[in-house]
């Protein structure tokens, strides 16, 4: 597992109130959504999640290539969907598009094996079960991995909708479970 360090700082720091529960995915919205775009890189959304007035960042960023960017330590809580959801868990953004279909998503396997990489580290460390996670079983305490979409559903805390009806969560969680070893 390799990746690029750039430290953000818009974080909360400190394990206090912590509780690695989910793990979040998130989708960078670069501009305005073209077939056939190119949405840029890890490092580049690393680079602008440095500024203090984004007031945003995740802690591991994958683009299509699979090039990684970590922005913060897994002792710091992101700036990524709400209180709620910053507090409950880790938050890795994929370099791209929720407007993507299926076949788009699934036409990057490398950003789909880095992220399920990263992921599975995370369940491992934290013990957090690689299944998926929906906005009814989030307040119920319910471990697993999930989207800003249903952390938003959730608790209302933002009402953002990415990674999009189409990201292939069914191929992302089978992935984690690979690199686990089952």
């Amino acid at each position: 597992m390799s990746y690029i360090e750039i430290w953000s700082p818009n974080k909360n720091s400190g394990t206090g109130g912590f509780k690695k529960s989910i793990i979040v995915i998130h989708t960078s919205e670069p501009g305005p959504y073209a077939p056939g775009r190119n949405p840029g890189t890890a490092a580049n959304l690393g680079r602008y999640l440095q500024s203090a007035s984004v007031q945003a960042s995740y802690h591991m960023i994958v683009d299509p290539n699979g090039d990684k960017c970590r922005c913060l330590s897994n002792s710091d809580r992101a700036w990524a969907a709400g209180p709620i959801a910053n507090n409950e868990g880790f938050h890795i953004c994929a370099v791209g598009w929720a407007a993507w279909s299926r076949q788009e998503w699934l036409s990057m396997p490398k950003m789909l094996d880095g992220m399920a990489e990263e992921i599975a580290l995370w369940c491992k460390a934290e013990g957090i079960p690689a299944q998926y996670v929906v906005a009814k079983d989030l307040p119920n305490d319910i471990w697993g991995i999930t989207t800003h979409l249903q952390t938003a559903l959730a608790w209302r805390q933002t009402d953002h909708s990415d990674p999009g009806p189409n990201f292939p969560i069914d191929v992302l969680i089978e992935k984690v479970k690979a690199y686990m070893g089952g």
